[in-house]
């Protein structure tokens, strides 16, 4: 009796299970806090996202840049395997997790000009399938800066003759700043001068400020004062003259007076070199000219020499003839 053997085909489609693609879940959601922050260069701030978590064994939630595929900070949690709760953090950032009240906070220290962008919050459940996904709305960041003003004195290229005020305004941002000149406390229009805004390699802003004075105006002693003003100050920085060290001042007034000095010995230097070449020109004039006279008479007593000599032969040829 034969046996018979039936052979199905099963398709290896059968035994693939295909992974399924995030979706968007209705029952887990995350918000953030604030929606806005302003904050300056080299402060801390905090970003603060909440979450609702129901049953799912594996939680992540990752923090990134709008304007950028790549995370700040990612958190991994698995309730049942304690080995795969991971986190890492790049750059000056740092991710807090607290599993008892559903909240994750975002910390980013030392702010730079260009950590100024929005910040998500996202939430996933990956295990079980399919991945369920959250987003809070963001958080904007602006990460402004405050300038640094600097003032110091110094002497006018020759030939102006008096003292320059420089007003330094480094490193500030946003770019729109205002530079005034005071004295006695009274607003300064002439002799001011504003050099062109310049941009900084981080994105900050630079920009200098002058005022010219006189001799005359500096000996009188005013109370001049440099006012910067930007948005980022509650108060105008003032600047006063007087914080300058007052030997500054003094080292200015006599290298105004040593340059003044120095031109005029060069000066005299300069004409009494003149003097001197020409007086050697008539030193030279003089030695040459006996050499001239000596020639000459040379030459006439050669001359006359040649004629006494044809004389006498012509003489000597008529008595023999």
């Amino acid at each position: 009796m034969g046996i018979v053997i039936k052979i199905k085909y099963v398709s290896p489609t059968a035994f693939y299970t295909p992974i399924r693609p995030a979706v968007k879940s209705q029952n887990l959601t995350a918000s953030q806090r604030p929606s806005v922050i302003k904050a300056l260069k080299g402060q801390t701030v905090k970003i603060n996202c909440s979450y609702s978590y129901e049953n799912g064994e594996q939680l992540r939630i990752k923090w990134k840049r709008k304007d950028s595929a790549q995370g700040i900070c990612d958190y991994t949690y698995n309730k049942n395997n304690a080995k795969y709760t991971l986190w890492h953090c790049t750059g000056h950032a740092n991710i807090t997790v607290d599993l008892s009240t559903n909240s994750s906070s975002l910390i980013i220290y030392d702010l730079h000009l260009n950590d100024s962008t929005i910040y998500i919050c996202q939430v996933s459940i990956e295990i079980p399938p399919p991945t369920q996904i959250a987003e809070g709305k963001g958080t904007r960041l602006t990460v402004e800066a405050p300038p640094i003003v600097q003032l110091r004195a110094e002497a006018l290229p020759y030939p102006n003759e008096g003292i320059q005020l420089v007003c330094n305004s480094l490193e500030f941002y946003p770019g729109n700043i205002q530079v005034s000149w005071f004295e006695d406390g009274q607003l300064i229009t002439n002799g001011t001068e504003n050099g062109n805004l310049y941009a900084n390699s981080d994105g900050s802003f630079s920009i200098t400020s002058f005022l010219n004075l006189s001799i005359l105006d500096w000996n009188e002693g005013g109370n001049y004062s440099c006012q910067v003003n930007h948005s980022t100050l509650s108060v105008p920085i003032t600047h006063p003259v007087s914080n300058l060290d007052k030997s500054n001042g003094k080292s200015i007034k006599w290298t105004i007076v040593l340059r003044s000095m120095t031109l005029a010995v060069a000066t005299l230097l300069v004409m009494a070199a003149f003097v001197l070449y020409f007086r050697l020109q008539n030193i030279d004039d003089e030695f040459e000219q006996p050499c001239l006279c000596q020639e000459i008479e040379d030459q006439q007593l050669q001359t006359e020499l040649i004629r006494a000599t044809s004389t006498r032969k012509q003489g000597l040829e008529s008595t023999l003839v």
